[in-house]
């Protein structure tokens, strides 16, 4: 069984240390740190410590309009590569403070990338990397989120101004042979 008791919030917080909301808000946020003195900083802290305060990154989302994760669709992890290309992700995002949500496809198995897409876009991600995209001109025009094509073949039929990261396999065979 889950956890039964009231999640604390930033009010709880902002009453156990005597504090407006708005205070306790600066503190946990780390904002405005020349603003606050110590003695309350410290309360705050040790009100959040004591309640086991978490912030509620759902609700700040909700208040940005920006979440903080990114979508990574990508096919199953079927070689190598492709998984490389999913750590360099991870690594690049989670140092940006961005969490990755990872949609893996087969097309074997039915789940396309345009379900993938629009399931990322309903968790209204701040951006999705589609990894060797398929049929990108039938993906549904109400997906609110920017989607970056990464590592599409020039022949793919892409929409204008779409934005791309590609591999440069042209040049890395030139300079592959170039050892021989």
């Amino acid at each position: 069984k889950l956890a039964s008791t009231k999640r604390p919030n930033l009010l709880d917080v902002a009453n156990l240390a005597g504090v407006s909301r708005t205070t306790a808000s600066y503190v946990i946020s780390k904002q405005r740190k020349g603003f606050i003195g110590t003695a309350t900083r410290e309360r705050v802290v040790a009100a959040a410590k004591q309640l086991g305060y978490r912030p509620n990154m759902l609700a700040r989302s909700l208040r940005k309009q920006a979440s903080q994760s990114v979508g990574l669709i990508s096919p199953a992890f079927s070689n190598t590569y492709v998984t490389d290309v999913i750590r360099g992700v991870y690594k690049l995002m989670r140092d940006a403070k961005y969490h990755v949500l990872l949609e893996p496809y087969q097309y074997a198995d039915g789940w396309s990338q345009a379900q993938a897409l629009d399931n990322l876009s309903e968790r209204m991600v701040d951006g999705v990397f589609l990894f060797w995209p398929s049929r990108v001109w039938e993906f549904p025009p109400d997906i609110y989120t920017h989607v970056v094509l990464v590592d599409t073949p020039e022949a793919r039929n892409i929409p204008a101004g779409a934005d791309r990261v590609n591999v440069d396999r042209y040049s890395g065979i030139i300079e592959a042979t170039s050892y021989l």
